[in-house]
């Protein structure tokens, strides 16, 4: 049988079938012949080795309707998914009497929702103060007086007192090597300040959004 003959035939057989569904075959085992052949076999070899189209035939036709049972179950899962989908999205809305709730609860909700905010800022600018005072009264009082009493001992020195000098030259070098070391501690001060200030701020807004997920 050469290879359009076996078309032919096939062809016929799935005159029942959809024409894409019917052309979708003639061209699988099309290809398929074309295969063999180039494998080296010659037309009617390579028909051959495909199987009786008959048998071909009917395995196809065999499988018409399980096909469709399975795409009737898919629609109607798909069906069922978009019928459930508007009840998930309509419980992740807030309910009437939720709404009316939070409308007759305004003059409360609002003034203590407001406190709570000034609250947390009070607490934020009290916080940075205890940085600021950090900064200005112990590290730079360290590096002025430390600064002030180092240059003020060279005086003393060039002007020959040098027991001052030396002592008031070593006072302020301590208080300069404080100030470095206060220095490091205001930055540290700083990096949690800031750190507690952005969780902080993170958390109020994930409280937010989860009473609007709600």
């Amino acid at each position: 049988m050469t290879k359009q003959e076996f078309l032919d035939k096939l062809q016929a057989g799935l005159s029942g079938l959809t024409e894409s569904d019917a052309q979708e075959r003639l061209t699988f085992y099309s290809e398929m012949i074309d295969d063999r052949m180039e494998e080296g076999l010659a037309e009617e070899q390579a028909v051959a080795r495909i199987g009786d189209v008959q048998t071909i035939i009917d395995n196809i036709l065999a499988e018409i309707p399980q096909r469709a049972a399975e795409n009737a179950a898919a629609e109607i899962e798909i069906s069922a998914q978009d019928k459930e989908m508007p009840k998930k999205e309509q419980r992740k809305g807030m309910e009437s009497w939720q709404i009316l709730l939070l409308i007759l609860g305004f003059p409360l909700w609002l003034p203590l929702l407001a406190a709570a905010f000034f609250v947390v800022i009070s607490l934020i600018a009290v916080l940075w103060s205890m940085v600021g005072t950090l900064w200005g009264a112990l590290f730079g009082t360290l590096a002025g007086v430390g600064l002030g009493v180092t240059l003020f001992g060279l005086f003393c020195i060039i002007a020959g007192n040098w027991v001052m000098g030396i002592a008031l030259f070593g006072g302020g070098l301590a208080c300069i090597g404080l100030a470095v070391f206060a220095f490091y501690g205001c930055i540290y001060a700083t990096k949690g300040a800031a750190w507690l200030t952005k969780m902080t701020f993170v958390g109020i807004a994930k409280l937010f959004k989860r009473r609007r997920d709600a």
